[in-house]
């Protein structure tokens, strides 16, 4: 009897190329009609080489064993002509003789947590995240670059120089970014280069690098509407030196990604006396730590962001970062994100043109508009002067739809990255609610689906 024989690799990897379910596989009509394994009879499983002399045949779910060579108490030879194994090692076996045989790379994924990128290739996958808001929403198979949503999105914004966007996911590697943002009509977007919530975090490989700035180009989004959020851990204006030293290796680690991928921007907290140190102490830290990353970079510019004064953070008042600013050497290389929840939170109204005017002089005057690089837009869920530094949907929270009305209306910050950084809800729905704040239409009328606005495309 003439038998096939086949080989499995033990490191074998979850590919597209591969079909990969949880519990069965259900095999193609392809030339493979019969796959030989090779079974112990005394344990019952394969053996560690994986090379089979094991045929076996599909009947009523049984084995038909058949009896070759001298060693029938050792090996027995089975043949089953099956399309649904269940053994793990077996699904394994096939799924790899599968891709051997098929030089086309034709067969096609059974899973849902692959999809092919449009216009890439038939190599080009991405993992997908799941799907909690629009802003993780990636592109599905086999359909058009733009999403219908995005194109809405597009629609709301054609005559606006606004660049609203969102902080999107980039599960599934550096470059989904572009995409996930793309899919939700985002002019710009923000991510973080690294887990956030991690002191240690491997280096970055150069394919991710590679192929971060091969998606920027073959997209041409524009680099100076990125905007990279730094980690949480760090604190910049810590007393205690241990802490300070991690937390300048962690920003310098970070600022050196950006600029390994092209990024222009820098956003950061700039720390708390954790009240152990005066502010003005606290203050000169930051500073020094701000000088210690430009001077160990090339390009990279740092934007500090805005506070609510909660605790014993620093940047709840315009002073505060004006006198951080004057400490910095390297002027051209430090900048201010503005967080529209955090200066409401920490007593900067914005809601009529009056106080909107107010709170834009003051800034001027105190820090400087030139220093002003991007936004953060979100509504507060506290009132005016709270210090509670807790985000709220677009026009659901305290500061209403009237204050980013004045906001979207000034031509002074068009160009400028502007980042939604609201809970869990539809990114793209409130950034046609922010395009549209210009209308008569009353605020009740945009509590409505806003989709319903645009007919179908």
């Amino acid at each position: 009897m003439e038998l096939k024989s086949a080989m499995i690799s033990k490191d074998f990897k979850k590919r597209p190329d591969s079909i990969r379910v949880k519990r069965k596989i259900v095999l193609p009509d392809c030339s493979l009609n019969e796959i030989d394994i090779v079974k112990n009879s005394s344990t019952g499983t394969l053996q560690g080489g994986y090379e089979a002399k094991v045929k076996e045949e599909y009947e009523s779910n049984k084995l038909e064993a058949v009896v070759e060579g001298q060693n029938d108490s050792k090996k027995e030879v089975l043949k089953r002509k099956s399309t649904r194994i269940k053994s793990r090692k077996t699904r394994n076996l096939i799924t790899k003789k599968i891709g051997e045989l098929r030089s086309d790379n034709s067969v096609k994924t059974r899973s849902r947590k692959w999809t092919k990128i449009p216009d890439s290739g038939n190599e080009s996958y991405a993992a997908l995240p799941k799907r909690k808001h629009s802003a993780k929403i990636a592109f599905k198979k086999d359909t058009s670059p733009i999403d219908p949503i995005a194109q809405k999105v597009m629609q709301a914004a054609a005559t606006s120089r606004k660049m609203l966007g969102a902080h999107v996911s980039v599960a599934g590697g550096l470059e989904q970014g572009f995409y996930n943002a793309l899919s939700i009509g985002c002019r710009s977007f923000a991510f973080f280069v690294r887990n956030q919530r991690s002191w240690n975090s491997p280096p970055m490989k150069a394919e991710v690098v590679q192929a971060f700035r091969e998606t920027a180009q073959k997209l041409k989004f524009p680099m100076d509407q990125i905007v990279v959020h730094g980690s949480y851990l760090i604190n910049g204006g810590s007393c205690d030196m241990e802490i300070l030293a991690r937390a300048r290796a962690c920003m310098l680690d970070e600022c050196k990604r950006c600029e390994q991928l092209g990024i222009i921007y820098y956003n950061i907290h700039p720390g708390s006396t954790a009240g152990k140190c005066t502010r003005e102490e606290c203050i000169k830290t930051i500073a020094a730590t701000l000088n210690y990353v430009i001077d160990h970079t090339e390009y990279i510019t740092i934007l500090i962001e805005t506070m609510a004064g909660q605790g014993n953070t620093i940047g709840g008042k315009f002073e505060e970062l004006q006198q951080i600013i004057n400490l910095v050497i390297n002027k051209k290389r430090v900048g201010v994100c503005l967080d529209t929840c955090h200066i409401f939170a920490a007593g900067y109204d914005i809601r009529s043109e009056d106080r909107y005017k107010e709170t834009f002089s003051e800034f001027e005057n105190t820090i400087g508009l030139q220093y002003l690089r991007a936004f953060h837009i979100n509504d507060s869920m506290g009132d005016l002067g709270s210090k509670l530094d807790r985000h709220a949907n677009i026009g659901k929270g305290k500061l209403k739809l009237a204050a980013f009305r004045n906001l979207i209306a000034d031509q002074r910050f068009d160009g400028l990255p502007m980042i939604l950084e609201t809970p869990e809800g539809d990114y793209a729905e409130e950034m046609i609610r922010l395009y549209h704040s210009l209308n008569s239409k009353p605020l009740k009328e945009y509590k409505k689906d806003i989709r319903s606005f645009f007919p179908p495309i």
